[in-house]
Parts: C-alpha cells; sequence; structure tokens
C-alpha cells in the first residue's frame, strides 16, 4: 500500500472520528445532566418505582449459597439485608390472616341495618342543610378540597402517576375528597353519604401520615444515612413545597374540617378505617415490598417480630382515633343492629 493511499484512508477516517468524538462529548454532557437533574431534581423515587412496578428491572433476589449480597442501586440500598431479603416470616401472614377474620367478623354488625340507619339520619340531617346554608365553611371546604386535588394533579403531570401507590398521597387524596364531598353535602344527599362514608379514615389517615413521617421514618432515615451530603439533600426534599403540604399543613386542614362540624364514632367507622388499612398493608407488602419498593421498610414482614410493630401500629391508630372522639367531643354511638 502505497503512501497516498494511507494518507487517503486517514483523511476519510477523520470525519468519522470527529462524528463519534462529538457523539461522545454529546453522551458525557447528557450523562451529566442526568447525574445532576437525579440529584437536584424533585423526583428521586420515580425512576426507580416505576422500573420496579412495570417490570423493566429485576427485584432484589436472595443471594445464591455462598454468594455475596449485594444490595440493589437505588434509594434503599443502604438498608440492613434483613429488610428485603428472605422469605416472610410465618408471623406476618397469621398477623394478616386474624386480621382479615377479625373485619369478616365485624361486618355483620359495622355494615347493619342498625348501623345504616343510624349513618341515614345523619346524612338526612346534613342534606337538609340546603335549606339554611352556612356557606363559610362550604366555600372553605371547597377551596381546600380543590387546592388539594389541584396539587394532586401538578404533581401527577410533572412526575407521572407513581405517587398514587403512596399511603401519603392516598390519604392526601381521601382528604380533598372529603372537603369537596362536605362542601356539596347541603345539596345532595349522595355527596352528603360520600363525605360522612370516609370523613374518619381520611382524618386518620392523614394523623398517620404526619406522626408516623415525623417521628418513625424521617429519625430513621437520618439514623441509616451517614452520608452529610444525603442528609443534607433528604433535609431539602423534606422542606420542599410538595412535602410540606402533604406531610406536614394537611394535619391542621384535617383538623378544622373534623373539630368545625364534629360527629360521634360509629362501629361503621371503625370498619371502613380498618378495612382501608388492611387493604392497603396486603397492597404494600404483596405488590410494593415485593417489587423492591420499601417506602415503609420498618413494616417488612420478613422478621419474627414484625407482628409487635403491626400491633403497635394499631394501637397506636387506635389511640389516635380516640383522642379525636375525645378533642371533638362527640363520643361513640351504640353498636345496633
Amino acid at each position: 500500500m502505497g503512501r497516498g493511499d494511507v494518507e487517503q484512508q486517514l483523511l476519510e477516517m477523520e470525519p468519522a472520528a470527529a462524528a463519534e468524538t462529538q457523539q461522545l462529548r454529546e453522551a458525557t454532557q447528557s450523562s451529566r445532566g442526568a447525574s445532576k437533574e437525579v440529584t437536584v431534581g424533585k423526583d428521586v423515587l420515580g425512576p426507580y418505582v416505576l422500573d420496579r412496578l412495570c417490570g423493566r428491572v429485576e427485584c432484589p433476589r436472595k443471594p445464591a449459597e455462598g454468594a455475596q449480597f449485594v444490595p440493589p442501586a437505588g434509594p434503599w440500598s443502604e438498608l440492613p439485608e434483613w429488610c428485603h431479603v428472605g422469605e416472610w416470616s410465618p408471623a406476618a401472614t397469621a398477623f394478616f390472616a386474624l386480621m382479615f377474620v377479625l373485619l369478616c367478623a365485624a361486618m355483620p354488625v359495622a355494615l347493619g341495618i342498625g348501623q345504616r340507619e343510624q349513618m341515614a339520619e345523619v346524612v338526612a340531617d346534613l342534606s337538609a342543610d340546603g335549606d339554611a346554608i352556612s356557606w363559610t365553611p362550604v366555600l372553605a371546604r371547597a377551596i381546600g378540597g380543590t387546592y388539594g386535588i389541584a396539587l394532586l394533579a401538578g404533581m401527577l403531570k410533572e412526575i407521572g402517576w407513581w405517587p398514587l401507590v403512596t399511603y401519603t398521597m392516598i390519604s392526601w387524596t381521601l382528604l380533598s375528597l372529603r372537603l369537596l364531598f362536605a362542601a356539596a353535602a347541603p345539596f345532595s344527599a349522595s355527596f352528603a353519604w360520600a363525605a360522612e362514608l370516609i370523613r374518619y379514615i381520611a382524618l386518620m389517615q392523614t394523623t398517620v401520615v404526619v406522626v408516623v413521617w415525623w417521628l418513625a421514618i424521617t429519625p430513621l432515615v437520618l439514623l441509616l444515612e451517614k452520608n452529610p451530603a444525603k442528609r443534607k439533600e433528604f433535609w431539602n426534599w423534606n422542606f420542599s413545597f410538595a412535602l410540606v403540604n402533604v406531610h406536614c399543613l394537611n394535619l391542621p386542614v384535617a383538623a378544622l374540617d373534623f373539630l368545625s362540624a364534629p360527629r360521634a364514632l360509629m362501629p361503621m367507622d371503625v370498619f371502613i378505617v380498618g378495612a382501608v388499612t388492611l387493604t392497603y398493608v396486603l397492597f404494600y407488602t404483596l405488590v410494593l415490598d415485593r417489587n423492591g419498593i420499601f417506602l415503609y421498610f420498618m413494616f417488612t414482614p420478613r422478621h419474627h417480630w414484625c407482628c409487635v410493630i403491626y400491633a403497635a401500629t394499631l394501637v397506636l391508630m387506635g389511640m389516635m382515633l380516640w383522642a379525636w372522639v375525645g378533642i371533638g367531643g362527640c363520643g361513640m354511638t351504640s353498636f345496633s343492629w
């Protein structure tokens, strides 16, 4: 091969090499931009959660015999192995089965004709207020409910649908719907029924979210996270606009709604709180946890003392429910068939 031929080949290779270099530079810049977006962006969990729910990434698995466990990359990579690897404890299965049996046993009383008649009287009083409407609470609830739905819609538009699988955003949605239904209750018996059926579950879930987030999850995250930069990032995220709304301001709103028009606690309310709570716990353990999404890692079903945490949570919810009844001074209705 002559010198001229070699020079000709080199000249022909230069544009291709330049193009490859440019592509590599663009890919590097894009990677840096994506990394920066993940670090300072609003949605840290979204890609991880969506990849696992949509089956795009394999879930964490127990290592083979003799193999070393390698934590999965993601927001929960520093959790202890017992939180997310291994089979369920029989205690978890027994606890969930017991709760299901108790709910089934309580259903004839909680949803019986006597309870439905009591609720119908409450609804009749609410819908009869259309003749003499107090516009201040109606407008306040309508504004609060509209704001809640608007914030939810903005969040879903910004980061997608994945927040709807969280207990926090379910509670936010229930509270927003409760406000809207209560605002429309004087004009419609159907809305009055809806408002009363979700009254206590909306109040309870909002209370649980705020108490558990600030007294359990936040301290545990700060305890487990040793990296100062990540701790600071967590705090910045914790005090972002959306998080302050759904983890802090929601509780005063729920309290004002309840205390402005308290109603006696009914067995039907207790049943609804228990049924909705058990439904979400089963969804969390059977769907989210099994897919490597450990939003509430302290509720892992993989250790034998998990039933102690579950029972303590139920006791805490019962205490919260009774505390609200005491604060509202509304008491509890008698059991009636």
